[in-house]
């Protein structure tokens, strides 16, 4: 077990060092050998204090874990067993609630898993040495709650999901082409089918292509191609949500929940629509996307907004405002991070999966699981019930089945 007390001492003898050799020097030039000797162990101390200090200094910077221009000071590292511990200052105003609400980013920018603590009034961070994956092959999860989504594992193998049922009720989900968000959206489609009684209604806005494999799915309840068949789809929706709501008016109860226990089953419903920055100047199919996203929570309606391209215009703030889940996956730069959860960290993203998980103010790293097209379709082989025609207009609805 090795313990070192060196930072922020290191400096303070570097400083020491440079002074005393320069005094040296100047006042005393027969003693140059001892001055110059004296420059080079400050030299050497400084240089060592910025190469241990630079990577915490980057980090508490880039995500703004500072108060007044303070950021932790590294006051102690300490090898343990299997994990480095270090031991910062905690400036005066933070929290170690702050730093736990930005650990996947932390974790992102250090490549290992971070457990954050608090103790003897310092900031405590545990630094495991757990590389990532190259691939991990999706196998079906049997998941708790109303509506569970698979979105992947975080780097100690812990699934991580989230329960739209249950909190918050919608997803975003961002990443560039590679990113792998196509492969997390199929994904979470098969998990749910494989597992959950629900009707699914996917608008896939690049004419099908990702998302025809699930078009004889008997769970999968319209599929739209293009803008029109889109919004003829929410529109049906809308009128869906309204149709539920008169019915828990009717039966006295407030949300899916009650209704269910008192009258019988209502299944939830979720929408996907994946590249959604194409509607984004299609003015009544947003307000569309805005009704459902702000009301139809509480009738079990709920939305997975995907897109390539996290433009601030793309997901506006009334969406926004009732969409605090957020799947980012690797982004062209800090910019676009900053746009998808509040700062950067997914531009340093491997691709092929890797993401981090916000919601609300809590952040996961994650990296998700690999499902080929071949595979899914034959995983959800026993659910499908017919071929679908190819073009249908105005959308493919197949609730007649």
């Amino acid at each position: 077990m090795t313990e070192t007390r060196e930072l922020p001492g290191l400096a303070t003898v570097g400083a020491c060092s440079i002074a005393l050799g320069m005094s040296t020097i100047i006042m005393l030039p027969y003693t140059a050998p001892y001055g110059i000797m004296m420059l080079s162990i400050g030299g050497a101390c400084i240089a060592e204090r910025i190469s241990r200090m630079s990577k915490f200094d980057v980090l508490f910077r880039n995500l703004k874990l500072g108060i007044n221009q303070a950021y932790p000071i590294l006051k102690r590292r300490e090898q343990k067993d299997g994990y480095t511990l270090y031991e910062f200052t905690l400036p005066a105003g933070l929290t170690v609630d702050d730093f736990e609400r930005k650990r996947a980013a932390i974790e992102q920018h250090l490549g290992q898993d971070v457990l954050i603590e608090y103790g003897y009034k310092n900031l405590l961070f545990k630094v495991y040495d757990a590389p990532d994956k190259t691939i991990i092959e999706y196998e079906p999860v049997r998941l708790r709650g109303d509506l569970p989504l698979l979105l992947g594992y975080d780097r100690a193998g812990k699934v991580v999901s989230v329960d739209l049922g249950h909190g918050e009720p919608h997803l975003y989900v961002s990443g560039e082409t590679g990113s792998g968000k196509s492969t997390a959206l199929r994904a979470m489609l098969v998990n749910l089918i494989l597992h959950n009684d629900v009707e699914i209604y996917l608008a896939d806005l690049k004419n099908g292509v990702e998302f025809n494999m699930f078009a004889g799915c008997e769970k999968i309840k319209a599929l739209a191609r293009n803008e029109e068949e889109t919004e003829a789809m929410l529109r049906a929706v809308t009128s869906e949500v309204d149709r539920r709501y008169k019915l828990l008016a009717d039966a006295g109860v407030e949300d899916i929940t009650q209704y269910n226990k008192r009258k019988g089953r209502m299944k939830r419903r979720i929408v996907v629509v994946d590249e959604f920055a194409v509607l984004m100047y299609e003015k009544i199919t947003t307000r569309l996307v805005e009704g459902l996203a702000a009301k139809a929570r509480a009738c079990g309606v709920h939305l997975i907004l995907a897109t390539q391209r996290p433009d601030a215009n793309v997901i506006n703030g009334r969406i926004k405002a009732n969409i605090s889940n957020v799947l980012g996956m690797k982004t062209l730069d800090r910019v676009n991070s900053q746009i998808v959860i509040g700062h950067g960290g997914l531009e340093e993203l491997r691709g092929a999966g890797h993401a981090i998980f916000r919601r609300g103010a809590d952040e996961v790293y994650l990296q998700g699981p690999y499902l080929s097209t071949a595979r899914a379709k034959e995983l959800i082989r026993p659910y499908t019930v017919k071929a679908i025609p190819e073009k249908v207009s105005p959308f493919v609805c197949l609730e007649g089945r």
